[in-house]
């Protein structure tokens, strides 16, 4: 199975496929300094904690991340905070950055036994419908 982009959907599901046993191979872009360095948001849902916490991907954001409850706008004409946990299920997020997430999820899986090719661009996927799709690449050489 070949996976497109190492972000952290990329990276989840890769880690979910090779802990059951299913090889795959991630694509990325970008190089691994850039995937682990690039800074993106870092506000994670309830749910998704959990998701990680159920296939063990968590353990890097309960040792770091912080809950957090309320979410405060800034624009010329004044503030407006929020408190998101005092709607809806009452839930809190956790806050911890997307570069440190990525990280972990980039370990975990190369621990798992998974494939990650860094610098290498997906330019098409052929055959997508049919039993054996394809993604031409190209390499970070070129090629």
């Amino acid at each position: 199975m070949v996976i497109l982009g190492a972000g952290p959907a990329g990276l989840v599901l890769g880690n979910i496929l090779v802990d059951r046993g299913i090889d795959c191979v991630v694509l990325e872009r970008a190089e691994r300094a850039h995937v682990q360095t690039r800074a993106r948001a870092g506000f994670l849902a309830a749910n998704t904690v959990r998701v990680l916490e159920r296939h063990g991907l968590a353990d890097g954001l309960l040792r770091n991340g912080r809950t957090h409850h309320t979410c405060e706008f800034r624009t010329e004409g004044g503030r407006f905070r929020l408190d998101y946990s005092g709607l809806g299920l009452g839930e809190r997020h956790t806050v911890y950055p997307q570069q440190a997430l990525v990280t972990d999820l980039v370990a975990r899986f190369l621990e798992r036994g998974g494939q990650i090719r860094f610098g290498t661009e997906a330019l098409a996927v052929c055959g997508a419908d049919g039993e054996w799709p394809e993604v031409a690449v190209r390499e970070a050489d070129g090629r």
